[in-house]
């Protein structure tokens, strides 16, 4: 069950193209109760000139994948882009992947994101899905970063393109004819690389506002749908009100809907947030996350990065902001031993609770968190047997396991209860 954040929105814009954080930083993350980093990486880092590929980003790259992992955290790769690529002004593609006559015509719009709507941005994501030669660079720049990073134990999934756009396309029968026969090709690629890691597939942002995407279940049962999800209004600056709910309700009605299409896939959530200082931001964040944890999904909030009035969960000192820690970081199960059937999360009453069939000869793991103490009871359906659970040694102070029953009563279900 991720938990996460991305690291890190700075990165788009670092002369390097690589995160700020050191791997205190990553430490720190891990303290505060989160276990995954959506970790950005960035074409044009790769492969900065047509048909080289950077060995000094590819290595820097997976440095930072080893401090994640020796913080205790897991890891999805991340291949990040808005506004296609740097030729616009953003982050992504690389400037040889498109006309340099459509990046000198291109007229920066406000807010930055109306810039997909224009013909230069159009034109650049038409060519993009259509060459085949140049997805074959995108493909082999890829493999060349999923290569590097394979051997990882941490790395769990490799996110394939952050908010693909589809150009002059009419969004449904792009979706099914050219933006999935695109995702098969990949997924594909990256399992030769490594068998052993999951494919994230993002539709269109529309998910946001409730759109279902018409995919097909895949031929690979490796994939997971990753949407992302920002109420549009908070995401503009707008303050919270509890009426919006319902809103947050509606577009994950449609991210359901999608996985459906997608087969039954799992859902992870690898964007969510807003600006932390809006008036009715926290119960913004907890009417999310408790419906988050209903559904059963993970999730990734954007981001780690150092601003006070911005999305980050850092102010410009590097000090975490209190108020958005301790709800990212609420006491829950993090690694569960068989299929879980309900889940819920009460801000109001700090009270968790998870109902699973215990499946596997593997401890349930949990995070009790480290500010006002959690009371832990496990106990199974059937008989009311209370097991035992305990800080595990040497983790990050917070998580706790819980030893698994005998063999004998595996196949049983069981209920966990987190409260103050």
């Amino acid at each position: 069950v991720l938990h996460g954040v991305n690291v890190a929105n700075a990165a788009k814009y670092a002369p390097d193209l690589l995160p700020w954080q050191s791997a205190a930083d990553f430490e720190a993350l891990a303290a505060a109760g989160l276990d995954t980093v959506r970790l950005l990486a960035f074409w044009s880092g790769i492969a900065p000139a047509e048909g080289q590929l950077d060995a000094a980003y590819l290595d820097a790259y997976a440095a930072r994948v080893e401090w994640a992992a020796a913080a205790g955290l897991l890891v999805v790769v991340d291949m990040h882009q808005d506004l296609f690529g740097v030729g616009f002004g953003e982050d992504g593609a690389p400037r040889w992947a498109c006309d340099e006559a459509l990046y000198a015509s291109y007229e920066p719009a406000s807010p930055w994101y109306v810039g997909y709507f224009t013909p230069e941005v159009t034109a650049c994501f038409d060519r993009f899905y259509a060459d085949d030669a140049l997805f074959s660079r995108f493909v082999e720049a890829w493999r060349a970063l999923a290569a590097r990073v394979a051997a990882s134990p941490a790395v769990v999934a490799f996110d394939l393109l952050n908010e693909p756009w589809y150009g002059s396309h009419v969004w449904g029968p792009f979706i099914s004819e050219t933006w999935q026969p695109r995702l098969e090709e990949l997924s594909a690629a990256l399992h030769e690389e490594a068998p052993d890691k999951l494919v994230v597939w993002e539709g269109l942002t529309l998910s946001s506002l409730g759109m279902v995407d018409p995919f097909v279940p895949p031929a690979d049962g490796r994939t997971v749908f990753g949407p992302h999800y920002y109420h549009p209004d908070v995401h503009d600056g707008a303050a919270y009100e509890g009426a919006m709910a319902s809103q947050i309700d509606w577009a994950f009605a449609g991210m359901a809907a999608t996985a459906a299409n997608l087969g039954g896939a799992p859902v992870w959530v690898g964007e969510l947030g807003g600006p932390t200082e809006v008036a009715g931001f926290d119960d913004y964040l907890e009417d999310m996350l408790e419906r988050l944890a209903a559904r059963r999904w993970g999730w990734s909030y954007y981001a780690d990065d150092r601003a006070t009035d911005g999305f980050a969960i850092r102010h410009d000192d590097g000090s975490m902001k209190t108020h958005v820690v301790e709800r990212l970081g609420h006491p829950h199960a993090r690694r569960v031993p068989g299929p879980a059937s309900e889940q819920s999360l009460s801000f109001a009453t700090g009270t968790y609770r998870l109902r699973f069939v215990w499946t596997y000869d593997a401890p349930l793991e949990l995070w009790r968190g480290t500010g006002a103490a959690a009371n832990v009871e496990l106990r199974a359906v059937a008989d009311g047997t209370i097991l035992p659970c305990t800080a595990s040694p040497g983790a990050v102070a917070g998580v706790w396991q819980c030893a698994p029953p005998a063999p004998g009563a595996l196949g049983q279900a069981y209920e966990l209860t987190l409260q103050p």
